[in-house]
């Protein structure tokens, strides 16, 4: 009897765990942004979420085209392929990926 207390636990954690994940997936996938720019500081960035990035006049000193972004771009756009490294580092990708 003891042993099948034992699973329930896990059981029941599991089940839990697996709630709160399908919970925080859908907030991920319904909320339009993920980080936004504070507005009391200038800058080029405004926000970006899973599929769209928004500049206002964004400028990279990496960029070699030192190209000027304005408005909303698709987050794969190939004019934004210069600056994808700065835009989605490698964490970005890997949080995009899990689901």
């Amino acid at each position: 009897m003891k042993l099948w207390q034992g699973k329930r636990y896990v059981l029941l954690t599991a089940l839990v765990l697996d709630v709160f994940s399908v919970v925080n997936l859908i907030i991920a996938y319904s909320t339009p942004y993920w980080y936004i720019s504070w507005p009391r500081v200038y800058s080029g960035f405004r926000n970006i979420g899973l599929w769209e990035a928004c500049f206002a006049g964004l400028t990279l000193q990496r960029d070699p085209t030192q190209k000027s972004y304005h408005g909303c771009w698709w987050i794969l756009a190939p004019e934004l392929y210069n600056i994808r490294g700065w835009m989605m580092p490698r964490t970005y990708w890997a949080y995009r990926t899990i689901p």
